[in-house]
């Protein structure tokens, strides 16, 4: 999908540095677009709107949504998709929406399979609520047919993503370097095992504010469980975070940024998903909610430049 992207901006606006990166960016601001949409059916078009704009200026993508590499701007795109079709309302549901997902997961897959651990509680947990096997075989038999169908097409000269040095062999060891993956990703300053330093004041102010949130988000749902407050869009989120960073810790040994890539996406969506139930349960006030999102838009776009 990449590049094809790449050659019709080519084709239309002439071969240049500057052409790649704008046709990344309509590609990626496409998927932007229906996580505003799926999130919209959550908590509201205006809540949706403000969560999505953080997402937007979000060091995480600054300069990410603009690279044709590894598949990860495809899986997001497909991600956001898939998740939309997800929400959908559950009467006007039919086998078609779940053939459509499979598909849907197969690019996923083909393009950058580190997304596939933050996609699959929500299918599983969608697909146990439906109580349709039938459906949960469609959406299988078309994910293993649409991965299939590429892999016998492309021969031996697929350019199927292929995981570098599969397994960690030093769990507890890396744990610290794990954690440093995650500043540096939240700094979005990096190009593949390479962290781009200093990121500028602005920038690690942003990275240590988020930090912070996605610790505040482990103590939430904490809380969430010792009182019984269930929310199963908080429960989604968290889960689909965790299996994503447990995922990257045990399946590689290299500690790349970008390799934690779909967890910006995700961590925006459960602080935004968060705050408004805490505004909306009176623990927090309105005017706090809006100081806090006008920090992370100031930070963030200050950290652009």
């Amino acid at each position: 999908m990449e590049a094809a992207a790449g050659a019709l901006g080519f084709v239309l606006f002439g071969v240049a540095p500057v052409t790649l990166k704008l046709a990344m960016l309509a590609l990626w601001t496409l998927g932007v677009l229906f996580w505003f949409l799926a999130l919209a059916r959550l908590v509201g078009t205006t809540r949706s709107f403000w969560i999505s704009t953080v997402l937007l200026l979000n060091p995480v993508w600054a300069a990410w949504s603009m690279k044709a590499g590894g598949g990860y701007i495809t899986s997001f795109t497909a991600t956001a998709v898939l998740l939309w079709l997800l929400v959908q309302d559950q009467e006007r549901e039919t086998v078609t929406r779940w053939l459509i997902a499979g598909a849907l997961t197969g690019v996923i897959y083909l393009a950058q399979p580190l997304w596939l651990p933050g996609v699959l509680p929500s299918v599983v947990v969608t697909l146990a609520s439906r109580r349709r096997l039938t459906w949960g075989v469609g959406y299988l038999c078309v994910t293993a047919a649409a991965i299939l169908l590429v892999s016998l097409a492309a021969g031996t000269s697929a350019d199927v993503w292929r995981p570098p040095a599969l397994g960690n062999h030093d769990l507890p060891g890396s744990l610290s370097r794990v954690a440093r993956q995650i500043y540096v990703l939240l700094t979005g300053s990096h190009y593949l095992s390479t962290a781009i330093d200093p990121p500028g004041p602005a920038t690690n102010a942003l990275a240590s504010l988020w930090c912070g949130v996605l610790a505040a988000a482990v103590l939430i749902q904490v809380y969430r469980l010792a009182t019984r407050r269930f929310w199963p869009p908080s429960h989604l989120l968290f889960a689909s975070m965790c299996s994503t960073l447990i995922a990257e810790w045990v399946l590689l040994g290299a500690r790349d940024a970008r390799y934690l890539l779909p967890l910006g996406a995700l961590l925006v969506t459960l602080a935004g998903v968060e705050l408004v139930d805490l505004v909306d349960r009176r623990l927090l006030p309105t005017p706090a909610a809006v100081l806090l999102t006008v920090v992370m838009l100031l930070l963030g776009s200050l950290s652009m430049a």
